[in-house]
C-alpha cells in the first residue's frame, strides 16, 4: 500500500484541556498507574502542560495560563475534555499543501512551533467532524 504525499504517519498525542493541571495530573497518574514523562509551559500558546507516555501515543494535559488563551476559552465554553488530536507527518509543508487542496481550512500556517519545539499547524474542527486536528512535523525523539 503506497502512501499519498503528505499523508499521516501516526497519532503523536491526544490533548485534554483541563481547568487545574495539578489536579488533573494527580487524577491521570492514579488512573493510568504511571507518572508524567515531563511537565512544562509554553508562553506562545499560553499553556502549562503535562505529558504521559502511554504506549506509542502521548496523552497531553493542557491548562491555560491566561483567561484569553485558546485552552482557557475552550474550558470556559465547553468544560474540560478532549481538545485536539495530533497527527505526526514527515513534512508539514507538504501535508498543508495537500489538505488545503482537499478543501480543509488550516487555522495555523505551520509557522508555529508546539510545546515540544516541532513545527505545528491546525485544521479547523468544522472540517474534521468537530475535532481540532493538529499536524506536527517529525517524530518525538524523547519517547521511551
Amino acid at each position: 500500500m503506497s502512501m499519498e504525499r503528505g499523508a499521516a504517519q501516526c497519532i503523536d498525542h491526544l490533548a485534554v484541556a483541563v481547568a487545574d493541571l495539578d489536579a488533573a495530573v494527580d487524577r491521570f497518574r492514579r488512573l493510568l498507574g504511571i507518572e508524567p514523562a515531563w511537565r512544562g509551559e509554553d508562553e506562545g500558546f499560553e499553556v502549562r502542560v503535562a505529558v504521559f507516555h502511554v504506549g506509542a501515543v502521548k496523552l497531553e494535559l493542557l491548562e491555560g495560563t491566561s483567561p484569553d488563551s485558546t485552552v482557557s476559552r475552550f474550558v470556559n465554553k465547553r468544560g474540560p475534555g478532549l481538545h485536539h488530536v495530533c497527527i505526526a507527518v514527515e513534512d508539514l509543508k507538504t501535508t498543508l499543501e495537500r489538505v488545503r487542496t482537499e478543501g480543509f481550512e488550516v487555522v495555523d500556517t505551520g509557522g508555529e512551533t508546539g510545546v515540544e519545539g516541532r513545527p505545528v499547524a491546525f485544521v479547523h474542527p468544522k472540517d474534521a467532524s468537530g475535532v481540532l486536528v493538529e499536524f506536527i512535523e517529525g517524530f518525538d525523539e524523547r519517547r521511551e
